[in-house]
């Protein structure tokens, strides 16, 4: 999980990743969101799970992108 954790941009948006207690968290827009694993390299946020993220590896096998329903981010740091 500590992989997954980082900054991925679209522009103009950022969503940011970070691991509190053991928990992943993501926020953009001003707002932090709790995410639940629904799947191997997928998560789910919001009132009822129903925003989702998926975390692809680059070519190099790491976590490099972030999928949403609407937008492909690129891991930045």
């Amino acid at each position: 999980m500590d992989e997954i954790a980082g900054a991925y941009s679209h522009a103009p948006t950022t969503w940011e990743v970070s691991m509190k207690t053991g928990k992943l968290y993501v926020k953009f827009d001003e707002n932090e969101y709790a995410l639940t694993k629904s799947g191997e390299r997928k998560f789910t946020f919001g009132a009822q799970n129903e925003n989702e993220l998926v975390f692809v590896p680059g070519k190099d096998g790491k976590i490099g992108f972030l999928f949403t329903e609407l937008y492909g981010a690129k891991k930045i740091r």
